[in-house]
């Protein structure tokens, strides 16, 4: 630990100390940590073989107080406090902040803590809104810092050169994008725990348009890896350009896809979304017990689908889901959640049973308190900004002890058809993203690529579609898979805010999947041009 790691640590631990030596009865503090995060950001925009834009170093800092008052089983509230951290996280400025705020965070803690006891009086006690904490084991955690070889300007060159492959005389608004974000994380809390560790995520962006009357088609490829290495070179670029202009065609000249009902082989990337989006979020515990709906981007409303489902067969017996955040080569790994507790790998279905939730530290101590037995948090808090952190997803996999060929998954799309009197079914390439809304028990992807099979084994590319289903539904009707597993780097975006996750699962042959045609309406509009492209001199 280097000397201003040293001072900064101290500084927080005296701020901590002050804290529990607050009293006022029975709302004194049980409970204080502080948390703050230094993000350095770099972002390359390339378009048309030149640089549109280049931010070097960006620094964002932000960090949270917290302090709980009352107690870990009988009940407690919360306080949470914004801090502004110093540039420099000059120790003695950022003590200063923290004190700033600490009678503020304490009084919404004592009066969190005295609303909620005073709503739970005559309550049933399983609608109780008092919230509890697991006690847990302190951590003692300081990482070397890495060593940082990004050398921003030969991406410069590389982004400038791939994006002039892409410029085409009707391509609209290419573009190639690279963002690198480095995080540092300091962790501090009143039971011992002390962490330093570091994080990076670097997300490379290849994009263009094409006009189709007066509405733009999209197609795009996106790379999200945590080391630099790991990003395609230049060459890879190049080709990959190539083959989004000659998507961009194709798509233009492909039928529209009507809504309906279709038997369905979709792939391991669209597969690992269907699960993300239909189960992944409703396996986060503070939506089984959440009183709000809440709303937020990709992520709306309390579970109602997996509430009191433990134990249940919620899908085919040949499928097991897990979350990993220990999977160090997939984009969602941590040692440590933004509490302190260790990631753990969790068994959220197994054989088709349902087995367990997501569960932060406030989560597992409101089990425990259900349950009159001692629960712990499984190390799935998690937050990349200011947000308080909240169960969520990290290495997502879905396993399978079926074991069919791509062949055969197609096979039997064409046997249900003609059992049902369809013309085609529906297959699923690629993904680009999904949404769910947990309350009212519907789910939302967007597959990037759609086709047509028809019952005489010819595949044909559509255009306009979206898979909208609901969760049980969708993984009840999963009746084969291959072998064949495929990872989706990306991210998730919900109430805690912006975090890496990942995705793997094998092809599946689905039954039946609600395939639902996107309105023109919900594109972005783009007139056909009057006039003629320049020609670079």
């Amino acid at each position: 630990m280097n000397d201003v790691d040293r001072k900064i640590i101290e500084a927080c631990e005296r701020r901590i100390k002050d804290i529990m030596k607050i009293s006022d009865s029975d709302e004194s503090p049980f409970f204080a940590s502080i948390r703050f995060m230094n993000l350095s950001m770099d972002t390359i925009i390339a378009e048309n073989g030149s640089i549109e834009r280049v931010d070097k170093d960006e620094m964002k800092n932000f960090g949270e107080v917290v302090i709980r008052v009352g107690d870990y089983d009988k009940g407690c509230g919360t306080g949470n406090g914004l801090v502004s951290i110093p540039q420099d996280s000059d120790p003695f400025s950022l003590e200063k902040h923290i004190h700033e705020i600490e009678t503020i965070t304490f009084n919404e803690a004592r009066k969190d803590y005295l609303d909620n006891m005073s709503k739970s009086i005559g309550n049933d006690k399983e609608h109780m809104e008092i919230k509890y904490f697991s006690k847990e084991e302190p951590v003692n955690y300081i990482e070397n810092e890495p060593e940082d070889k990004f050398n921003i300007k030969k991406w410069e060159d590389i982004l400038r050169e791939v994006s002039e492959s892409f410029i085409k005389d009707d391509v609209v608004n290419p573009s190639v994008n690279l963002v690198r974000k480095n995080y540092k994380r300091y962790l501090i809390n009143s039971e011992g725990t002390r962490i330093i560790d570091y994080s990076k995520i670097f997300s490379l962006y290849l994009f263009a348009y094409i006009e189709d009357k007066g509405i733009l088609l999209e197609s795009y490829k996106s790379f999200n890896e945590m080391e630099e290495k790991n990003l395609p070179n230049k060459e890879k670029l190049k080709e990959h350009t190539k083959k989004i202009i000659e998507q961009l065609y194709k798509i233009k000249n492909a039928p529209q896809q009507k809504s309906g009902l279709f038997p369905a082989v979709i792939d391991g990337r669209n597969h690992g979304i269907v699960w993300h989006e239909a189960i992944g979020h409703g396996s986060e515990a503070h939506r089984v017990d959440d009183e709000e709906n809440t709303s937020y981007k990709g992520v709306v409303g309390k579970s109602l689908t997996l509430r009191d489902k433990i134990g249940d067969k919620i899908t085919a017996d040949f499928i097991s889901v897990y979350d990993d955040p220990t999977d160090e080569n997939l984009n969602g790994h941590y040692k440590y959640d933004a509490e302190g507790v260790p990631g753990q790998k969790v068994v959220i279905v197994k054989n088709g049973i349902f087995k367990n939730f997501l569960h932060s530290r406030e989560t597992a101590g409101k089990l425990s308190n259900k349950l009159k037995e001692k629960i712990k948090s499984n190390g799935h808090a998690r937050t990349y900004s200011n947000e308080d952190p909240l169960p969520r997803m990290s290495n997502t996999k879905v396993e399978t002890e079926d074991k069919h060929t791509i062949e055969e998954l197609y096979e039997m799309v064409i046997k249900e058809c003609r059992k049902k009197g369809l013309d085609y079914g529906i297959v699923l390439k690629e993904a680009i993203e999904g949404y769910v809304n947990t309350d009212e028990s519907y789910f939302h992807t967007v597959p990037k690529n759609v086709f047509r099979l028809y019952t005489n084994g010819r595949m044909e590319l559509v255009k306009g579609v979206s898979l909208v289903d609901t969760p049980l539904q969708i993984i009840n009707k999963i009746g084969a898979t291959t072998d064949n597993y495929k990872i989706f780097r990306g991210h998730c975006d919900a109430e805690s805010g912006l975090i890496p996750a990942t995705e793997t699962a094998p092809d599946a042959f689905v039954q039946s999947i609600n395939i639902e045609a996107i309105s023109r309406d919900n594109y972005q509009k783009f007139p056909k041009p009057l006039t003629k492209p320049p020609k670079r001199r």
